[in-house]
């Protein structure tokens, strides 16, 4: 599935479990995880919003959402359409508590049409948060 160029339209069982869309916390994720792979990618191409959003979700997994946010910041900055970077950053914020700034990236990554992101909103909405 490419997602940095074109409209995702909906996330399958196979994209949740690739991408790691589990909605679970930083801190609940394996601490485990390094990201010193994605780091040679964006030290050789710094202008590849991809390595970015790789080396973004390798930090959110070991549980550090502030250098993961960091790196969706840039891979957005580089690729506006990248809906799975607006997916995690959303997440990532949830995590440090901003809500507000969840809620715009889960919108945004809606808008480019990311199913899960909708499905989130939809049912934050029925819920009342």
């Amino acid at each position: 599935m490419k997602t940095s160029s074109r409209t995702v339209k909906s996330a399958n069982s196979a994209e949740v479990y690739e991408h790691g869309l589990f909605p679970r916390t930083c801190k609940e994720r394996s601490a485990g995880i390094g990201v010193n792979g994605p780091d040679g990618m964006v030290e050789t191409h710094p202008h590849d919003a991809k390595g970015y959003y790789n080396r973004g979700r390798a930090y959110q997994r070991r549980g550090d959402c502030l250098n993961a946010i960091g790196d969706y910041d840039r891979a957005i900055a580089l690729d506006p359409r990248l809906a799975w970077a607006y997916y995690h950053r959303g997440l990532a914020h949830g995590d440090q508590g901003n809500r507000r700034q969840q809620a715009r990236d889960l919108k945004a990554a809606a808008r480019l049409g990311l199913g899960i992101a909708r499905d989130i909103l939809a049912a934050r909405k029925r819920g009342g948060k």
